[in-house]
């Protein structure tokens, strides 16, 4: 009994609540719920044997506080956005860099993270696949429709080129793909699950890459900047 209540005791001066400190909201919940269980099944075992220990009443009063605390700490905790957890992984981090007030609140890209984040592998290799179709399409189209575009005012066995045919060719067809990736919010779910990595770690990292690995940083490169579909749409026609 003695033994079990040393470690109880040790566990209410907070010796074994310091990762709680790390922990995020919904991680503090079930610590806090697992301290309590083990708060009343001690006790429960205490009176049923009718031991008392003064010292343990007073950890009663103790865990009390603990408990209230550390429940307010995890409001806190969850209150707290991800847009400034620095503790966040790279791709979650990178996409809270791009995220601004005209996307939504705080709250709302902490539940996009929460509804959107993969989190085990498997569920990766599913949105890697899901999303590669979606851009191969998006971008075998626009090639498509810009290589037909062109065809009057760059091929000389073409027609002779008409004032349509001139304004067309500085169209560009993926001016407002970035916008609306971002609009729609799967920009941030790519950049989240599949972060951007620099020339020089790729070069340091990708040694020990996988192909899919590669591809899936690959992936982290469609979309790391916002440039507006106007400056875009601008580029294109000076080109």
């Amino acid at each position: 009994m003695s033994f079990f209540c040393c470690i109880f005791a040790a566990l209410l001066e907070g010796r074994a609540c310091i990762p709680v400190i790390e922990m995020s909201g919904r991680a503090y919940i079930r610590h806090i719920l697992s301290i309590y269980s083990a708060y009343i099944w001690i006790r429960r075992l205490i009176n049923g044997y009718k031991l008392v220990d003064r010292h343990l009443n007073i950890n009663y009063m103790k865990v009390k506080y603990l408990i209230l605390g550390a429940v307010m700490m995890a409001s806190c905790t969850q209150k707290s956005s991800i847009l400034s957890d620095k503790s966040a992984p790279l791709g979650v981090q990178q996409a809270a860099a791009l995220w601004t007030e005209a996307d939504g609140s705080q709250a709302d890209f902490d539940q996009l993270v929460a509804d959107y984040y993969c989190t085990s592998d498997s569920e990766r290799v599913a949105l890697f696949e899901s999303l590669s179709r979606i851009f191969e399409n998006i971008y075998q189209s626009a090639d498509m429709l810009t290589v037909d575009l062109l065809k009057p005012t760059q091929l000389t066995n073409a027609a002779e080129p008409q004032s349509p045919d001139w304004i067309m060719s500085g169209y560009s067809p993926l001016a407002h793909f970035s916008d609306d990736m971002f609009a729609n919010k799967l920009a941030f779910i790519t950049i989240m699950n599949f972060p951007h990595y620099s020339l020089e770690e790729k070069n340091t990292l990708g040694k020990n890459w996988t192909r899919q690995e590669w591809a899936m940083a690959r992936m982290g490169d469609v979309f790391t900047t916002r440039v507006p579909a106007e400056v875009n749409a601008r580029m294109a026609q000076a080109l």
